[in-house]
């Protein structure tokens, strides 16, 4: 059975860790939430950030697909394509992704 999974944090290094570990497996396919304007952004910033790990930059656009959003908005900034997408296909979510700010509260980041 073929597994798609959202993942959250993808840019972060849990969220580059998770991502290779997924792509590992031959069954995966992995959606990339991705604070972008649209794929083409997400794309350039995965392949930004993941240059260190050439098997895992080689799945981006294949087995790893960038998804455009926020998990820190309403419904994760997410367009109704990808959430049309995402509820179609899905079958988990991987909650990776943290909200850093060196400025803010502790209780602002709750």
């Amino acid at each position: 059975m073929n597994e798609y999974v959202l993942l959250t944090g993808g840019t972060g290094l849990l969220g580059t860790s998770l991502a290779a570990r997924l792509i590992q497996q031959e069954n995966v396919t992995v959606y990339a939430l991705v604070r972008a304007r649209d794929a083409a952004e997400g794309t350039h910033r995965l392949k930004g950030l993941w240059h260190h790990d050439p098997a895992l930059c080689a799945q981006i656009g294949t087995r790893v697909i960038p998804i455009p959003g926020d998990f820190t908005k309403p419904g994760l900034g997410l367009d109704r394509a990808d959430v049309s997408l995402l509820r179609e296909r899905g079958t988990l979510v991987i909650h990776a992704g943290a909200e850093v700010g060196f400025t803010k509260s502790r209780e602002e980041l709750k």
